[in-house]
């Protein structure tokens, strides 16, 4: 039936029910809502250390529902008495989906599992790449169920030297499997789609794959929800995303130092970095902590609500983003959607998402990254001034991805070739 898939969502529910969100996780929160709200079969699969749990529609809408907190998380079951692995909390989840679940497999039988309780035909959407592996999507394609995986960019490949250390081969490892198990691969943008596409083509056979931009839902500001640092605040600068190397969050730090020596501005706006440490290394956490600026004028404020985050869009200045690499960014567009100025790199992705809304810097031109923000200071509050764009939505990209799929599909049953991809 057109529009019925199964969602892998191992990586968002590994990360349930207490570790912030990150933007993959994101991704597949967003396809479970389109799905649930949609008249076509629906199934969830989740990898699990025992095995695989898989949900029906009704599963899939409880786990909604203790997601969005309108039924709370049950007790631990007999299993998650005896595991010792995992937070409490998250062994509670893990019960849960075994309660809700349709049915349970070990790992080698999972093909016998979901050849039981879904039709032939139906697309395994992959997004978060938590089981990518070649033994899992091997057997879900004997069970004649065709492989769609987003690959979200290929930095691991690209930029080795900006990744976390012992993350590269196994990335590699992923991305060879796709090129010999996939059947359609869900790309976010064209110039990340011609990156992709380069990369695989050393790695195997480049899958079929169409561009489907990842969908903006921009949250309501809830200025309450602020940490009481930012609650006051009056003109501030943001930089959002997990402190980590390619952000170049350290280069605002420099910035803003030498902004602070700088006569000509007495007062200098706060910067607000908002997101999560992530693998930057100790010497470079300890330099944020040492700067004279840190806690002040920089302010560290992780974890924040999404309504939180969309209430410093509203106020902020302007969202900076020196970023060395992206393969979509999804705050510049959510900024945008909120008349936030946004001063980001030039890269070609941005150019496709946001067209001419940013101003454009290079990475490493810290003079021209100086000379914008300074007249941005010196100018009025740049929030007077709002202008915005209209993002792309989920169920576009959705149905971009179903539409590809259905165009694939052949008239009789089962996985199909890649020469009947289009």
């Amino acid at each position: 039936m057109a529009g019925a898939c199964l969602l892998d969502l191992t990586r968002l529910v590994g990360r349930l029910p207490d570790r912030t969100l990150t933007g993959v996780d994101r991704v597949e929160l967003a396809w479970l809502t389109d799905r649930l709200g949609a008249e076509t079969p629906l199934w969830v699969l989740v990898r699990t250390r025992f095995g695989f749990l898989l949900l029906d529609r009704t599963g899939a809408q409880g786990l909604m529902d203790r997601l969005q907190g309108r039924v709370p998380w049950g007790p631990l079951d007999l299993l998650g008495r005896l595991s010792r692995r995992g937070s409490v909390a998250h062994r509670r989840v893990l019960a849960d989906l075994r309660r809700l679940a349709l049915a349970r497999s070990v790992h080698r039988r999972l093909w016998a599992m979901l050849r039981r309780h879904v039709p032939q035909g139906t697309p395994c959407i992959n997004l978060g790449h938590t089981t990518l592996r070649a033994d899992i999507l091997a057997q879900v394609r004997r069970a004649g169920l065709p492989v769609v995986a987003m690959v979200h960019d290929t930095i691991p490949l690209t930029h080795p030297h900006l990744s976390r250390a012992g993350t590269v081969g196994p990335f590699r490892a992923k991305m060879e499997t796709l090129c010999r198990h996939a059947d359609l691969l869900i790309h976010t943008a064209a110039a990340t789609r011609a990156t992709t596409e380069a990369v695989l083509a050393s790695l195997g056979p480049v899958p079929p794959g169409v561009v489907a931009p990842l969908g903006v839902a921009v949250p309501d500001p809830a200025p309450q929800d602020l940490p009481a640092a930012l609650a006051d605040a009056k003109r501030f600068f943001l930089s959002v995303g997990t402190l980590e190397p390619r952000k170049r969050q350290m280069m605002l730090l420099d910035l803003w130092e030498d902004l602070g020596r700088d006569p000509e501005l007495p007062r200098l706006p706060a910067l607000v970095l908002a997101g999560s440490r992530g693998w930057l290394s100790g010497a470079e956490f300890a330099r944020l902590e040492a700067s004279p600026l840190y806690g002040t004028t920089v302010l560290e404020v992780p974890g924040l609500s999404d309504g939180a985050l969309a209430a410093l869009y509203s106020r902020a200045e302007a969202l900076l983003m020196p970023s060395v690499v992206e393969g979509y960014g999804l705050p510049p567009l959510e900024a945008a959607a909120l008349g936030c100025p946004v001063v980001l790199t030039d890269l070609p992705v941005y150019r496709e998402t946001l067209g001419s809304f940013p101003i454009y810097v290079e990475s490493d031109d810290m003079y021209l990254w100086r000379t914008v923000v300074k007249q941005m200071i010196a100018g009025p509050p740049a929030h007077t001034q709002q202008t915005t764009i209209v993002p792309p939505d989920w169920s576009q990209h959705v149905s971009t991805v179903l539409q590809a799929v259905e165009a694939g599909r052949k008239t009789d049953a089962g996985v199909r070739g890649r020469a009947d991809w289009d």
